[in-house]
Protein backbone atom coordinates (compact mmCIF):
# COMPACT_ATOMS: atom_id res chain seq x y z
CA UNK A 1 0.00 0.00 0.00
CA UNK A 2 0.93 3.65 0.27
CA UNK A 3 2.74 3.52 3.60
CA UNK A 4 4.75 6.58 2.59
CA UNK A 5 2.33 9.46 2.72
CA UNK A 6 0.73 12.27 4.64
CA UNK A 7 -2.79 12.17 3.18
CA UNK A 8 -5.50 10.53 5.24
CA UNK A 9 -6.03 10.28 8.94
CA UNK A 10 -2.56 8.91 9.82
CA UNK A 11 -0.47 11.70 8.27
CA UNK A 12 3.04 11.82 9.77
CA UNK A 13 2.01 9.23 12.39
CA UNK A 14 1.98 6.56 9.68
CA UNK A 15 5.58 7.26 8.74
CA UNK A 16 6.72 7.17 12.38
CA UNK A 17 4.76 3.93 12.90
CA UNK A 18 6.64 2.15 10.08
CA UNK A 19 9.97 3.75 11.01
CA UNK A 20 9.69 2.22 14.50
CA UNK A 21 9.14 -1.25 13.00
CA UNK A 22 12.20 -0.84 10.78
CA UNK A 23 14.31 0.31 13.74
CA UNK A 24 13.22 -2.68 15.81
CA UNK A 25 13.97 -5.11 12.97
CA UNK A 26 17.41 -3.63 12.36
CA UNK A 27 18.22 -3.66 16.09
CA UNK A 28 17.55 -7.41 15.95
CA UNK A 29 19.88 -7.63 12.92
CA UNK A 30 17.10 -8.60 10.53
CA UNK A 31 17.05 -7.73 6.85
CA UNK A 32 14.33 -5.22 5.93
CA UNK A 33 12.71 -4.87 2.51
CA UNK A 34 10.13 -2.12 2.04
CA UNK A 35 8.00 -4.01 -0.44
CA UNK A 36 5.93 -2.74 -3.39
CA UNK A 37 4.85 0.64 -2.01
CA UNK A 38 4.11 4.09 -3.37
CA UNK A 39 4.49 7.60 -1.99
CA UNK A 40 1.44 9.78 -1.53
CA UNK A 41 1.46 13.47 -0.56
CA UNK A 42 4.71 14.37 1.19
CA UNK A 43 5.33 18.03 1.89
CA UNK A 44 6.82 18.58 5.35
CA UNK A 45 10.55 18.50 6.03
CA UNK A 46 9.94 16.07 8.89
CA UNK A 47 8.21 13.60 6.56
CA UNK A 48 10.98 13.86 3.97
CA UNK A 49 13.63 13.35 6.66
CA UNK A 50 11.76 10.32 8.04
CA UNK A 51 11.48 8.79 4.55
CA UNK A 52 15.18 9.25 3.94
CA UNK A 53 16.07 7.64 7.28
CA UNK A 54 13.69 4.72 6.65
CA UNK A 55 15.13 3.92 3.24
CA UNK A 56 18.71 4.29 4.46
CA UNK A 57 18.02 1.78 7.26
CA UNK A 58 16.24 -0.69 4.99
CA UNK A 59 18.17 -3.10 2.81
CA UNK A 60 15.94 -2.38 -0.18
CA UNK A 61 12.90 -0.24 -0.96
CA UNK A 62 10.84 -1.61 -3.86
CA UNK A 63 8.71 1.19 -5.30
CA UNK A 64 5.74 0.35 -7.52
CA UNK A 65 5.28 3.58 -9.52
CA UNK A 66 7.76 5.72 -11.45
CA UNK A 67 6.50 9.07 -10.02
CA UNK A 68 6.91 7.68 -6.49
CA UNK A 69 10.39 6.43 -7.38
CA UNK A 70 11.42 9.84 -8.74
CA UNK A 71 10.00 11.60 -5.68
CA UNK A 72 11.89 9.35 -3.27
CA UNK A 73 15.13 9.83 -5.20
CA UNK A 74 14.59 13.61 -5.08
CA UNK A 75 14.73 13.36 -1.27
CA UNK A 76 18.31 12.11 -1.58
CA UNK A 77 17.56 8.40 -1.18
CA UNK A 78 20.29 6.20 -2.66
CA UNK A 79 19.73 4.42 -5.98
CA UNK A 80 21.42 1.41 -4.38
CA UNK A 81 18.52 1.10 -1.97
CA UNK A 82 15.55 2.33 -4.03
CA UNK A 83 14.36 0.07 -6.87
CA UNK A 84 11.47 0.62 -9.29
CA UNK A 85 9.72 -2.75 -9.16
CA UNK A 86 6.14 -2.28 -10.37
CA UNK A 87 3.06 -3.46 -8.51
CA UNK A 88 3.25 -7.10 -7.43
CA UNK A 89 -0.55 -7.37 -7.56
CA UNK A 90 -0.33 -7.27 -11.36
CA UNK A 91 0.78 -10.92 -11.11
CA UNK A 92 -2.86 -11.75 -10.38
CA UNK A 93 -4.03 -10.53 -13.77
CA UNK A 94 -6.15 -13.18 -15.47
CA UNK A 95 -4.79 -14.99 -18.50
CA UNK A 96 -7.46 -13.68 -20.89
CA UNK A 97 -10.30 -11.20 -21.00
CA UNK A 98 -13.78 -12.51 -21.81
CA UNK A 99 -16.06 -10.22 -23.79
CA UNK A 100 -19.28 -10.98 -21.94
CA UNK A 101 -21.45 -8.94 -24.26
CA UNK A 102 -20.40 -10.81 -27.42
CA UNK A 103 -20.07 -14.32 -26.01
CA UNK A 104 -23.15 -14.28 -23.78
CA UNK A 105 -25.28 -11.81 -25.68
CA UNK A 106 -25.90 -10.03 -22.40
CA UNK A 107 -26.41 -6.46 -21.37
CA UNK A 108 -23.55 -3.94 -21.44
CA UNK A 109 -21.85 -4.28 -18.04
CA UNK A 110 -20.22 -1.48 -16.06
CA UNK A 111 -17.98 -2.49 -13.15
CA UNK A 112 -17.70 -0.13 -10.20
CA UNK A 113 -15.36 0.00 -7.21
CA UNK A 114 -16.18 2.63 -4.57
CA UNK A 115 -14.80 3.72 -1.22
CA UNK A 116 -15.94 6.21 1.46
CA UNK A 117 -13.46 8.95 0.56
CA UNK A 118 -14.72 11.69 2.86
CA UNK A 119 -15.00 9.61 6.03
CA UNK A 120 -11.62 7.95 5.33
CA UNK A 121 -9.56 11.02 4.46
CA UNK A 122 -11.26 14.13 5.85
CA UNK A 123 -13.97 12.84 8.21
CA UNK A 124 -16.67 14.85 6.48
CA UNK A 125 -20.03 13.07 6.85
CA UNK A 126 -21.90 15.67 4.83
CA UNK A 127 -19.29 15.40 2.08
CA UNK A 128 -19.76 11.64 1.97
CA UNK A 129 -23.52 12.05 1.55
CA UNK A 130 -22.96 14.55 -1.28
CA UNK A 131 -20.54 12.15 -2.98
CA UNK A 132 -23.05 9.29 -2.74
CA UNK A 133 -25.77 11.45 -4.33
CA UNK A 134 -23.39 12.61 -7.07
CA UNK A 135 -22.31 9.08 -7.96
CA UNK A 136 -25.91 7.81 -7.95
CA UNK A 137 -26.93 10.62 -10.30
CA UNK A 138 -24.04 9.85 -12.65
CA UNK A 139 -24.83 6.12 -12.70
CA UNK A 140 -28.51 6.88 -13.37
CA UNK A 141 -27.49 9.06 -16.32
CA UNK A 142 -25.18 6.35 -17.65
CA UNK A 143 -27.83 3.64 -17.28
CA UNK A 144 -30.32 5.68 -19.28
CA UNK A 145 -27.73 6.57 -21.91
CA UNK A 146 -26.46 3.06 -22.72
CA UNK A 147 -28.97 0.75 -20.96
CA UNK A 148 -26.23 -0.87 -18.89
CA UNK A 149 -26.10 -3.12 -15.85
CA UNK A 150 -23.83 -2.17 -12.95
CA UNK A 151 -21.69 -4.70 -11.09
CA UNK A 152 -20.39 -3.22 -7.82
CA UNK A 153 -17.16 -4.74 -6.46
CA UNK A 154 -16.34 -4.43 -2.75
CA UNK A 155 -12.52 -4.43 -2.76
CA UNK A 156 -12.02 -3.72 0.95
CA UNK A 157 -14.45 -4.16 3.82
CA UNK A 158 -13.53 -3.61 7.47
CA UNK A 159 -14.48 -1.26 10.32
CA UNK A 160 -12.01 1.25 8.83
CA UNK A 161 -12.42 0.62 5.08
CA UNK A 162 -16.21 0.55 4.82
CA UNK A 163 -16.49 0.09 1.06
CA UNK A 164 -19.54 -2.15 1.34
CA UNK A 165 -21.50 0.30 3.51
CA UNK A 166 -20.77 3.22 1.19
CA UNK A 167 -21.53 1.21 -1.95
CA UNK A 168 -24.91 0.17 -0.56
CA UNK A 169 -25.66 3.82 0.21
CA UNK A 170 -24.98 4.75 -3.43
CA UNK A 171 -27.11 1.88 -4.77
CA UNK A 172 -30.00 2.87 -2.47
CA UNK A 173 -30.00 6.33 -4.08
CA UNK A 174 -30.16 4.98 -7.64
CA UNK A 175 -33.44 4.89 -9.53
CA UNK A 176 -33.28 1.33 -10.87
CA UNK A 177 -31.73 -0.76 -8.11
CA UNK A 178 -32.92 -4.25 -9.03
CA UNK A 179 -30.93 -4.48 -12.28
CA UNK A 180 -27.61 -4.12 -10.52
CA UNK A 181 -25.44 -6.56 -8.52
CA UNK A 182 -23.25 -6.12 -5.47
CA UNK A 183 -20.33 -8.54 -5.19
CA UNK A 184 -19.12 -8.69 -1.59
CA UNK A 185 -15.45 -8.73 -0.65
CA UNK A 186 -13.69 -11.94 -1.68
CA UNK A 187 -10.20 -13.21 -0.86
CA UNK A 188 -10.17 -15.18 -4.13
CA UNK A 189 -8.19 -12.64 -6.16
CA UNK A 190 -8.19 -14.77 -9.30
CA UNK A 191 -11.99 -14.72 -9.28
CA UNK A 192 -12.08 -10.98 -8.62
CA UNK A 193 -9.71 -10.34 -11.52
CA UNK A 194 -11.75 -12.49 -13.92
CA UNK A 195 -14.99 -10.80 -12.90
CA UNK A 196 -13.53 -7.30 -13.32
CA UNK A 197 -12.07 -8.15 -16.72
CA UNK A 198 -15.46 -9.34 -17.94
CA UNK A 199 -16.74 -5.76 -17.71
CA UNK A 200 -17.27 -3.57 -20.76
CA UNK A 201 -16.44 -0.40 -18.80
CA UNK A 202 -14.99 0.15 -15.33
CA UNK A 203 -15.32 3.08 -12.92
CA UNK A 204 -12.99 2.79 -9.97
CA UNK A 205 -11.85 4.49 -6.78
CA UNK A 206 -9.72 1.57 -5.56
CA UNK A 207 -6.21 1.29 -7.01
CA UNK A 208 -6.07 -2.46 -7.57
CA UNK A 209 -9.55 -2.66 -9.07
CA UNK A 210 -8.39 -0.11 -11.66
CA UNK A 211 -5.11 -1.97 -12.15
CA UNK A 212 -6.98 -5.22 -12.87
CA UNK A 213 -9.34 -3.55 -15.33
CA UNK A 214 -6.66 -1.57 -17.18
CA UNK A 215 -4.29 -4.52 -17.56
CA UNK A 216 -7.24 -6.54 -18.85
CA UNK A 217 -7.93 -4.00 -21.57
CA UNK A 218 -11.17 -2.74 -20.05
CA UNK A 219 -11.86 0.98 -20.75
CA UNK A 220 -11.61 2.56 -17.32
CA UNK A 221 -12.43 5.82 -15.56
CA UNK A 222 -10.41 6.59 -12.44
CA UNK A 223 -11.93 8.54 -9.56
CA UNK A 224 -8.78 9.54 -7.70
CA UNK A 225 -8.78 9.54 -3.91
CA UNK A 226 -4.98 9.65 -3.75
CA UNK A 227 -2.05 10.57 -5.96
CA UNK A 228 -1.23 6.87 -6.36
CA UNK A 229 -4.31 6.51 -8.62
CA UNK A 230 -3.22 9.51 -10.70
CA UNK A 231 0.23 7.91 -10.97
CA UNK A 232 -1.25 4.59 -12.12
CA UNK A 233 -3.45 6.20 -14.75
CA UNK A 234 -0.55 8.33 -16.04
CA UNK A 235 1.79 5.33 -16.12
CA UNK A 236 -0.69 3.40 -18.30
CA UNK A 237 -1.31 6.45 -20.54
CA UNK A 238 -4.87 6.99 -19.26
CA UNK A 239 -4.30 10.18 -17.28
CA UNK A 240 -6.99 12.05 -19.21
CA UNK A 241 -9.56 9.60 -17.85
CA UNK A 242 -8.84 10.38 -14.19
CA UNK A 243 -10.68 12.91 -12.03
CA UNK A 244 -9.83 13.87 -8.44
CA UNK A 245 -12.77 13.06 -6.16
CA UNK A 246 -12.91 16.54 -4.53
CA UNK A 247 -13.40 18.00 -8.04
CA UNK A 248 -16.08 15.52 -9.09
CA UNK A 249 -19.34 16.57 -10.69
CA UNK A 250 -21.75 14.80 -13.01
CA UNK A 251 -20.83 17.39 -15.65
CA UNK A 252 -17.11 16.55 -15.33
CA UNK A 253 -17.74 12.80 -15.68
CA UNK A 254 -20.08 12.83 -18.69
CA UNK A 255 -17.46 13.96 -21.28
CA UNK A 256 -15.07 11.21 -20.10
CA UNK A 257 -17.56 8.38 -20.46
Amino acid sequence: GTIFGESGRWKIKGLVYWAIFILIAKSLRKKVVIFSVGIACVSSLLAKWTLRIMTSLADKALIREEPSYRLLRSFGCSSDKVVLSGDVVSLYVAESKVDSTKEEGGQFQVGVSLMPYYSTYVRDVAGEDRLACLLASYFDWLQKRINCKFIFFVMQDSPIARDGVFTKKVIALMQDQEQHRLLDYSEDFSLVVRNIQEMDLFVGMRLHALLFSLLGGVPSLGLSVNVKINNLMEMLHCGQYCVDVPKLSVESLIPLT
